[in-house]
């Protein structure tokens, strides 16, 4: 479906605009993967825009909680949920190959050294059927389960997965790649994931791909999504924020008015 028709009369272009997701529908998911500092910016403007969009943020002080809790985390991690920002510790399971004994050690440890945190980010996720895979992570669950009802789960295998981990996590990232999202197609049990599922996008350098993006991940019923113009060239593309920030919050927010800014832009309307 083409979002724009456009229609010639008496020399004056006119273009109707058919929107069809609300920018509420999406919030964001960003890998909050920069040290904060004491007035450093990157938190300061992800804060800033909580005001306008939902996001969730996973934090990661070193692969994981660490040994030991760091003041200044301790002190974001208040803030983010002091503002309203659902706040995730980062935890490995490096393809359930991870002990299960140090993958609850990295649990109880958030819990412990971060008690405001409110769930868990785990990465590398296996996107396969194997039974002894599928007992590792509903054992995870079950433990994160014991320990708050409400801690919430992301799964992240970056690709496609199978259906028998819908049960095993509130929401899956299904696409975690700097191409391909073109080829990218939504599977049809994602609709049971009781959080939705993920987009995150990488070194998509030119903010009108974001763009569309955004649009697409929002017709394909995403949840949530983060696109950025870090990571190219082999690069941390979760250090930073993208450069475009501003205008990603926008798109979210206000998905009409950002289609009909980029649309002006190439195309010039004449009334004589």
């Amino acid at each position: 479906m083409t979002p724009f028709a456009a229609k010639t009369h008496h020399h004056v272009e006119v273009f109707t605009l058919s929107v069809w997701y609300s920018p509420s529908d999406m919030e964001i998911l960003i890998p909050a993967y920069n040290y904060p500092s004491p007035g450093g910016q990157f938190w300061e403007r992800l804060i800033q825009s909580a005001q306008f969009v939902r996001i969730t943020a996973i934090v990661n002080p070193g692969s994981g909680p660490g040994t030991t809790q760091d003041a200044n985390y301790q002190t974001m991690i208040t803030r983010l949920v002091q503002h309203n920002i659902r706040t995730i510790g980062y935890v490995s399971t490096s393809w359930a190959n991870r002990s299960m004994h140090d993958v609850k050690i990295d649990i109880d440890r958030w819990l412990a050294l971060y008690p405001a945190i409110q769930g868990f980010f785990f990465d590398e996720l296996t996107a396969d059927s194997s039974a002894e895979h599928l007992q590792y992570y509903a054992e995870l669950r079950e433990y994160v389960r014991q320990r708050g009802e409400k801690l919430y789960i992301v799964g992240n295998p970056g690709c496609c997965t199978t259906e028998h981990y819908c049960n095993l996590v509130d929401q899956i990232v299904l696409f975690e790649q700097h191409e391909g999202f073109q080829s990218f197609s939504v599977p049809h049990w994602a609709s049971k994931l009781t959080g939705g599922f993920g987009i995150l996008r990488y070194a998509c350098a030119d903010k009108r791909e974001m763009f569309n993006t955004v649009r697409a991940a929002a017709n394909s019923g995403a949840k949530s999504i983060y696109v950025t113009d870090r990571g190219a060239h082999g690069s941390n593309p979760w250090a930073e924020l993208p450069t475009y920030w501003d205008d990603f919050v926008q798109a979210i927010r206000e998905p009409a008015r950002m289609v009909r800014t980029m649309k002006a832009k190439k195309r010039k309307c004449i009334v004589q």
